[in-house]
Order: structure tokens, then sequence, then C-alpha cells
């Protein structure tokens, strides 16, 4: 599958269920581990944004 963002699958999923075409389990799954992996790098900038918010709080100290 193409590096594609979870938004333009979600949408693409939606529109086919709307028009009646059928999204298939494979599709899905690949929809799954797309937001699995953005959510894991999410966590990981959020991570790396706490750390440094830290280190930004405590240059006053």
């Amino acid at each position: 599958m193409e590096d594609v963002a979870v938004t333009d699958i979600l949408s693409g999923m939606a529109r086919m269920s709307m028009t009646g075409s059928s999204v298939s389990l494979a599709d899905a799954r690949d929809v799954v581990d797309q937001v699995k992996l953005a959510t894991e790098q999410a966590e990981w900038f959020l991570s790396k944004l706490e750390s440094l918010a830290d280190r930004f709080n405590n240059i006053d100290r």
C-alpha cells in the first residue's frame, strides 16, 4: 500500500460505503495498521515534545 494519509483512506472508504461499494477486509486491516502506525508515531513525537518542554522548564531553575 502506498504511503497515504489515514484520513484519505478513511474518507475513501466512507465514500465507497455511501455509494454501495463494498470495502474489503484487507482494506480495513490496512487502515487499522495505518492508524496504529500513526498513533505510535504521534506518541513518540509527543514524548519528544514533553522532554523538550521539561528542558525549557528547567532552564529557569
